[in-house]
């Protein structure tokens, strides 16, 4: 973890303590693909209308296009919106084992460069790129849709903490555990008129995402999620639901040795997927949620910074 916060690498450690002694972690992956929105402009609203039903119509020729600019580029699908004389096109690309930002940008502009702006029908109905991004993709910004519709992969990790590991852990009752949940991150993420009801998804993001070579403002994005917890016999459910991870381990700074070597710790030396990665971060944050949430309880936070960061 690339952090200069010294009380961050004891916690998460203490956190992946417990799921491990728990008997590890439950994990999901799913890819969504990588989003870029451009919006175009028409002659007025009537045509922006007939312009979604022609790219509907087109898609095949679209993803044509899109994909002759990489091979390991695929489209997936795009979604329309028309807001007055705009038409908003969020496309979603299978950028394979980057994260794909940039060959997003590429095809899109190719798109309109070499295939849409010499279409007669599209110059009648003067179609003009306003701009290859809306901020409906969205990029780098927290927002509705990718908390919806998701970004990059889509990861959720659970586990079920026993309750004698609670107390011999993290010195917690499940119950206590429980009610700091409820407080801080419904009650007080809903006072803050926050829709990302966790603790400190961006502290383990932030760390992992420069230390295996990610872009360190997807850590905006990323941070969008949920902790779920629930009580039961057995002992305490903790889930994390991060829906919008845009990561990749080809590309960008991925290619630097120091953060190409701690890629390669995840799997004791062999070669990581981007999949795997997003999975590794899941359980993260995970155990950052467990433990900085058992801290908060038990009002440990301050003393713990005290004693670790100086």
């Amino acid at each position: 973890m690339a952090t200069t916060e010294g009380a961050l690498v004891a916690s998460y450690n203490r956190g992946c303590k417990v799921i491990t002694q728990a008997g590890g972690a439950q994990v999901f992956v799913k890819k969504i693909g990588i989003t870029r929105a451009p919006v175009f402009s028409c002659k007025d609203g009537g045509t922006a209308r007939k312009l979604v039903v022609w790219l509907e119509k087109n898609q095949a020729k679209l993803a044509q296009v899109t994909e002759s600019t990489s091979k390991h580029l695929k489209l997936l699908s795009f979604t329309c919106w028309v807001r007055g004389k705009y038409v908003f096109v969020r496309f979603v690309f299978d950028p394979d084992q980057a994260m794909g930002m940039n060959m997003a940008s590429i095809a899109l502009q190719y798109l309109w460069d070499e295939f849409l702006s010499k279409q007669t029908l599209l110059k009648k109905w003067q179609v003009e790129l306003t701009s290859l991004s809306s901020n409906a993709c969205a990029d780098k910004k927290d927002s509705e849709i990718n908390q919806l519709l998701g970004r990059g992969y889509a990861v959720q990790a659970e586990v079920v903490i026993p309750h004698a590991k609670l107390k011999k852990l993290l010195k917690v009752a499940a119950e206590d555990f429980f009610h700091t949940h409820v407080v801080k991150n419904l009650h007080g993420s809903s006072l803050a008129g926050s829709s990302s009801q966790n603790m400190h998804f961006a502290n383990g993001l932030a760390a992992l995402f420069l230390a295996t070579g990610q872009d360190p403002a997807h850590v905006t994005e990323a941070s969008q999620g949920s902790t779920i917890v629930e009580l039961q016999p057995k002992g305490l459910y903790v889930c994390v639901n991060l829906p919008d991870l845009p990561l990749g381990v080809v590309g960008g700074g991925t290619w630097l040795p120091a953060q190409t070597q701690a890629r390669k710790l995840v799997r004791s030396g062999k070669t990581l997927s981007s999949q795997q990665l997003a999975a590794a971060i899941g359980v993260g944050v995970l155990a950052g949620e467990i433990s900085g949430i058992a801290a908060l309880t038990n009002h440990s936070l301050a003393g713990a910074h005290l004693k670790l960061a100086r």
